[in-house]
């Protein structure tokens, strides 16, 4: 699998944060980057991830991906609940 790599300009647009912005996290290790040389280049898939993980809680199960028809974990009135 291919490693999709993002500029500091593409990662800004992708996560919808202002470019100096997401220059100061990524300096401060706020958020996953990679500085090559002079410049700061993120993982796509880790800004995915770091974006799912830094949401506030009351978006987290709006967003979340679940499972309910085949989770056998689940209780019936869970189930019916849904």
């Amino acid at each position: 699998m291919k490693t999709e790599w993002l500029s500091l300009e593409d990662a800004a647009d992708y996560i919808g944060v202002g470019k100096t912005v997401l220059y100061t996290m990524a300096r401060e290790a706020r958020i996953p980057a990679n500085k090559v040389g002079k410049k700061w280049m993120f993982e796509r898939a880790q800004l995915d991830l770091w974006v799912r993980s830094n949401q506030p809680i009351e978006t987290y199960f709006k967003n979340a991906d679940f499972k309910i028809a085949d989770n056998m974990a689940l209780r019936d009135p869970q189930r019916e609940a849904y």
